[in-house]
């Protein structure tokens, strides 16, 4: 529990403490006397498992802040006075929230502030009168322009919240664009983790953050990161950190825990987390700047939406690459978690590039697939196809006037397929109305297709590409396809939609 500690008005030598151990600071109870100051520094943490009585002020008890990072204090009493730095780095939005009760508008002197509006999906910049409060628990955009301010930091002082804070309701506007997300933020002068024992009604396992220009989103049921694995890294948000939760239905409700602060340095879980079973992450470069689309698969997953595990598209700058994958017309997801995989998928993605030129698209990530599984990239405008492994990169071009359906993902199970002697080198199947045939040894000669009747609605004798698809413009049903490879015929029957 540590010792009592009693800071003096007179300090011997002039100088007032500073939690500057490498290990932090930590003590039973902590006392201020008026005239005194501690700080906090950069990157350095003090914690107080007793009271914290503060008798000098704001001024007493300052928590510091850098290009470098922030100080952190856990503590748990209410009503104590100090003082917590922000950093903003210019020409750059930054999420921010206040770790005072008190906090006004006027600490953003000068720097451009806004806050969002779930219902019409819009921002409103807060300017007039300086005395308008930010409110415990939202989440604001600032902005320190080169113009006013530079890079600068930003003083919070009044009263440190404290206590578990209930957001009830959060907003939930079916006709907005942006439907259930809500801007919330880390009230606390300590890093808060979010994780799966916060107590959430109608609200996703998903809260993302702003960093360096994207988003940065972690999954509180899954403890997946994204857009890259250890992005957001546990789950941490840090100190005065504005962060995005997703409210999936009416009255929906969360509480955000003071027992999940924490000082970032010792992250934690909490309860077990859900296990992914495979796993695919696509990342595409190009134009400066990047994006991710994630495929998941686990035995929790629902088809269709699920607030628990899909994260709906994070759209990038204009000027930036964008995939995402294609569920429906009218959805489109960063992160698409389905049910376990037990069979061969297609799985549609777009693309969108704001300037024309050549990209890249890695295969940043590729879990739980075994020998023989095959996962295959084809672009749909070159026609061309790309088996996938760790780290394989495809390069091709693209322009702001191509289909936004881009590519597919295929994904052939090994435990789906019969091998015997005669059908092991071909795979037949379809996605919606395109039939796919992969050959993995064989020299494709001729390709017949016929309908239950018999009628013969396709033939092609110059098909020899590794993969192949064929198009039809036939009606909804099932169809019979018929290959040939020298000697050899295979036959499977398929689905039209």
């Amino acid at each position: 529990m540590g010792t009592n500690v009693l800071v003096p008005g007179n300090p011997s030598g002039g100088k007032f403490p500073e939690t500057n151990s490498a290990m932090g600071a930590e003590c039973k109870d902590l006392v201020v006397q008026p005239g005194a100051r501690i700080f906090v520094p950069t990157n350095n943490t003090l914690s107080v498992n007793g009271n914290i009585i503060n008798n000098a002020g704001v001024n007493g008890l300052v928590i510091k802040s850098d290009n470098t990072g922030m100080g952190s204090l856990l503590h748990s009493n209410p009503g104590v006075n100090a003082t917590v730095e922000q950093y903003l780095t210019s020409e750059r939005w930054h999420l921010v929230s206040p770790p005072i009760s008190n906090a006004q508008i006027s600490a953003y002197f000068d720097i451009y502030l806004k806050a969002y509006n779930e219902p019409t999906d819009t921002w409103t910049y807060l300017v007039e009168p300086t005395t308008i409060p930010m409110n415990a628990t939202q989440g604001y955009s600032a902005w320190a322009s080169d113009n006013y301010t530079g890079s600068t930091t930003v003083s919070y002082s009044g009263t440190l919240n404290t206590g578990n804070y209930t957001l009830n309701p959060l907003s939930y506007t079916l006709a907005s664009p942006n439907t259930g997300w809500n801007l919330i933020g880390n009230p606390y002068p300590s890093a808060l983790q979010w994780n799966n024992t916060w107590i959430k009604t109608n609200v996703g396992d998903w809260a993302c953050v702003h960093n360096n220009g994207n988003d940065e989103c972690y999954n509180a049921a899954t403890g997946t990161g994204w857009p890259n694995a250890g992005d957001m890294a546990n789950g941490v948000i840090p100190v005065s950190q504005g962060f995005w939760v997703r409210a999936t239905a009416a009255g929906a409700s969360l509480t955000i825990p003071q027992s999940e602060r924490l000082h970032s340095s010792q992250p934690f879980y909490k309860n077990s987390l859900v296990n992914i079973e495979n796993s695919i992450r696509l990342r595409v470069d190009g134009n400066g700047d990047f994006d991710v689309v994630l495929f998941q698969f686990t035995s929790k997953a629902k088809e269709g939406f699920d607030g628990n595990f899909d994260l709906e598209k994070r759209w990038g700058y204009a000027e930036s690459p964008n995939i995402y994958s294609i569920v429906a017309e009218n959805e489109l997801y960063s992160v698409d978690v389905r049910p376990v995989l037990d069979g061969d998928r297609v799985l549609p993605i777009g693309l969108e590039v704001g300037v024309n030129g050549l990209y890249t698209i890695e295969a940043a990530e590729l879990g739980g697939f075994i020998s023989g599984d095959n996962v295959i990239l084809e672009d749909i405008r070159e026609g061309e196809f790309m088996v996938l492994a760790q780290g394989t990169i495809y390069n091709f071009d693209a322009n702001v006037e191509d289909d936004f359906h881009r590519f597919n993902l295929h994904i052939q199970k090994s435990s789906n397929q019969v091998l015997t002697e005669d059908s092991k080198n071909i795979r037949i199947y379809s996605y919606g109305n395109t039939i796919y045939i992969k050959s993995d040894f064989e020299k494709i000669e001729q390709v017949l297709i016929y309908d239950l009747l018999g009628h013969e609605v396709f033939r092609d004798d110059k098909l020899y590409s590794d993969v192949s698809r064929i198009q039809l413009t036939t009606k909804k049903g099932y169809y019979f396809i018929k290959v040939r490879t020298g000697n050899n015929y295979y036959t499977e029957k398929v689905y039209i939609k």
